[in-house]
C-alpha cells in the first residue's frame, strides 16, 4: 500500500504522489540537462522513481519545469 501527502502553499502544492509525476519531463531534464545524470535512460529514472520517496512541485494541476521562466 502506498499512501502519498501533499503541501499546498498559494497556486504551489507538493507532492510525494507518484502517480502525479510527469516522467518524461523529469527524464528529459535529468538525460539532456544534468551533468550528473546526462544520458541517463527513461528504463533508469522510471526504476529510481519506484524505489525512492519523490517529491514532485506543482503549479495548479501541472508539474513545474525547471527550466521554465
Amino acid at each position: 500500500m502506498s499512501m502519498s501527502e501533499t503541501w499546498h502553499k498559494d497556486d504551489y502544492s507538493i507532492s510525494t504522489d507518484r502517480a502525479r509525476l510527469n516522467i518524461e519531463l523529469i527524464h528529459n531534464f535529468l538525460s539532456n540537462t544534468a551533468y550528473w545524470a546526462t544520458g541517463r535512460s527513461r528504463e533508469v529514472v522510471a526504476t529510481s522513481i519506484e524505489n525512492s520517496l519523490p517529491f514532485g512541485i506543482y503549479k495548479g494541476a501541472e508539474q513545474v519545469d525547471s527550466r521554465a521562466s
